[in-house]
């Protein structure tokens, strides 16, 4: 939803192979940019592979939304930053 995003603030783009295959992973979503919100408090950066949200595996920004929907405690976000 948009107002879910707009908590987010954060925009996503689909990994590209070369970065899965970097971290070793099949799976993971880059974060594109990072704007006033969730992301930014619980301080995640802009560039980072996104490969799990509480233990859901994330292919799609749209999986994200749907692990974060209804959520109001704390989440485990697990992700790799390019550079290793």
């Amino acid at each position: 939803s948009k107002t879910l995003e707009k908590e987010i603030g954060a925009t996503f783009a689909p990994a590209s192979a070369e970065e899965l295959a970097k971290i070793k992973m099949d799976h993971g979503v880059k974060i594109q940019e990072v704007d006033k919100g969730k992301f930014r408090d619980a301080g995640i950066p802009q560039g980072l592979i996104l490969t799990n949200v509480d233990k859901t595996n994330i292919y799609t920004s749209n999986d994200v939304y749907k692990a974060l929907e209804g959520k109001t405690d704390g989440i485990l976000a697990e992700g790799y930053l390019p550079t290793g």
